[in-house]
């Protein structure tokens, strides 16, 4: 399975989300992230790549709004190439989830299908990999592609 390389060991879950600035899909994926339970997210390392038009710290983009809504959420702001190429993220809501060991145990989406916030294939695999145990290794991605043509010229 290939992500970005989180070598070091922490004490806490990390999780890597990608997410486009104009995805509207992307949104009910922050949303699933702020439905955590505090506990849950006090037991993860959140950071969230955004990318996109108007990708800064100040913009008003409704998804980096929700971004910085996530209490303790590291964002980290570039451009969509650059979201692909260090990130290795592709699609707008894509997530990777580290267990505490540094090792990558899920790529995917946490939401069952475009714009729908809930329980979903990831969502589960976040909260079992909170609690330690095993979970699935991915799940289908719905959200925007983070390629668009200008960007690949």
């Amino acid at each position: 399975m290939g992500g970005p390389v989180l070598a070091k060991r922490s004490d806490r879950v990390r999780l890597l989300l990608a997410v486009h600035t104009m995805c509207p899909c992307s949104s009910a994926t922050l949303k699933n992230i702020l439905g955590l339970s505090q506990t849950e997210r006090n037991r993860l390392d959140i950071t969230i790549v955004v990318t996109g038009p108007g990708a800064t710290p100040n913009s008003s983009a409704q998804n980096v709004c929700l971004a910085r809504s996530i209490q303790g959420a590291n964002l980290v702001f570039c451009s969509e190439s650059e979201a692909v190429r260090i990130y290795h993220a592709r699609t707008s809501g894509q997530a990777f989830i580290y267990a505490l060991s540094g090792k990558l145990v899920f790529s995917g989406g946490l939401t069952e299908s475009r714009g729908t916030q809930g329980d979903s294939v990831g969502m589960n695999a976040l909260h079992l990999a909170i609690q330690g145990k095993a979970c699935p290794a991915t799940a289908p991605v719905y959200g925007c592609a983070l390629e668009t043509p200008q960007e690949k010229a």
